[in-house]
């Protein structure tokens, strides 16, 4: 609590510090954005970038320009091809063809006994250009290889974070076919190393030892990792106080949240926080109706916590639907029965109808 306290106090005195790590867009179209590259060298002090799915080349070209020292793996051989013609003139950057845990098998450990604070940009996810052994996606078996070499100092980035679906107590509701949830990819992380910290920075993931760097942390970013990361049907309150913070996002971090997580939800599959998020900025904004849609898309979607039912019941009673609000209070208070806004709520409809009977 006293960590969630220091983040709100922050969170509404944003001029006094200067976040490191923001919830903000690390990509653009085609490549991964050179500020943010600048960023995490500078915090982490690294000199090696290492990324899976060298695709078009062009966040190559952009790591390129920041580390001294490149190495990037393609699995498409014609995509190969055209970087290795893209970059016949840069010596420090060294391109490969293959199978990405294959590779990372191959080179982390001479790699590993030169330095430390390796940079590993995985973003090997299929993209229309073929993919190998029928998986989508080789993010599960690439940190596989990085905790079979031991690389426990490495700083790990994996793109592509609104395609991962989540862990709801024993079953997973998926976003994108082929992708695993956030909490195993977490969780993988934690294998390479214990102390591993990870934060949700926009659509990418961050993990680094936290006993070894201290990046100031944007509440955003800290509650929309809270956010995600959580999978427990217990009544504690404080996920509620972080989600808080979540709807008060604003600027380049309010940005990314409607645009790259809002985009996914034109997707039937989308993973349920692009709804829930964008359910919590529009009721914060006043629009109430729209957050009831939402609240509601996630209730469908299969995640059925107690705090979705209280989100629903707030944006039903600002609607002007007090029956659907009185029955989603009904399913909170089921579960949270002492919930004191759930009850104070009830009570207040409850009044409004004997006004009206008298």
């Amino acid at each position: 609590m006293k960590k969630l306290l220091f983040f709100l106090v922050i969170f509404f005195n944003q001029s006094l510090i200067a976040y490191t790590i923001t919830f903000a867009l690390n990509k653009g179209d085609s490549a991964v954005s050179p500020s943010f590259l600048q960023q995490i060298k500078a915090d982490f002090g690294s000199s090696i970038f290492v990324e899976t799915g060298t695709y078009s080349g062009e966040s190559t070209k952009v790591a390129a320009q920041i580390f001294p020292e490149i190495y990037s793996v393609e699995l498409n051989q014609n995509l190969y091809n055209q970087a290795c013609s893209k970059f016949t003139q840069q010596s420090h950057v060294h391109l490969y063809q293959g199978h990405s845990p294959e590779f990372l098998r191959s080179i982390c450990p001479t790699l590993h006994a030169r330095s430390s604070s390796i940079v590993f940009w995985l973003d090997a996810h299929e993209c229309g250009t073929g993919h190998y052994h029928d998986i989508v996606t080789p993010i599960v078996e690439e940190l596989r290889a990085l905790a079979e070499c031991n690389m426990n100092d490495a700083i790990v980035l994996i793109d592509d974070m609104r395609c991962f679906g989540s862990t709801i107590g024993d079953h997973e509701i998926y976003a994108f076919d082929g992708y695993p949830s956030f909490q195993k990819i977490c969780s993988l992380l934690k294998d390479i190393n214990p102390n591993y910290t990870c934060i949700l920075a926009g659509d990418t993931l961050i993990a680094y030892d936290a006993m070894r760097y201290n990046p100031s942390i944007s509440p955003v970013a800290y509650a929309c990792t809270y956010s995600r990361m959580y999978n427990t049907d217990d009544t504690n309150d404080e996920i509620v106080n972080y989600e808080s913070v979540i709807a008060k996002a604003i600027g380049k971090e309010l940005e990314t949240i409607n645009y790259v997580y809002r985009d996914t939800t034109l997707f039937d599959s989308s993973e349920f926080h692009a709804y829930l998020w964008t359910g919590l900025i529009a009721s914060e904004h006043g629009n109430h109706k729209k957050a009831l849609t939402e609240f509601t898309r996630v209730l469908n979607k299969g995640y059925t916590h107690w705090r979705i039912y209280w989100y629903q019941a707030q944006a039903a009673f600002n609607s002007g639907n007090e029956t659907l609000a009185l029955e989603a209070l009904t399913v909170t208070l089921a579960i949270h029965k002492t919930y004191a806004p759930a009850l104070n709520l009830k009570k207040k409809i409850k009044s409004f109808d004997v006004g009206v009977i008298q």
